[in-house]
């Protein structure tokens, strides 16, 4: 019968402790991002180059004057 009881007071207080837990975690939270770094080449390139030499690269259709046919990921998040 001890051991019952020895169980179920371990269990309770197991339990008191989950809950505390999660009080004390449900508070909390990340703060926003407010800026992104990316470091790359051509999947990450945003056409700094061609804006820094006063160029087109490469010629024209190119995408806002970027090595891209497109938007990179880096743009899109």
């Amino acid at each position: 019968m001890t051991a019952v009881m020895g169980a179920s007071v371990m269990f309770g207080r197991y339990a008191a402790m989950g809950l505390a837990m999660l009080a004390v975690t449900g508070a909390a939270q990340a703060a926003p991002y407010t800026a992104a770094y990316v470091f790359g080449d051509s999947l990450s390139d945003n056409g700094n180059l061609a804006e820094l030499l006063g160029a087109n690269f490469p010629n024209p259709p190119s995408y806002q004057d970027s090595f891209t046919n497109g938007p990179v990921a880096n743009a899109l998040l």
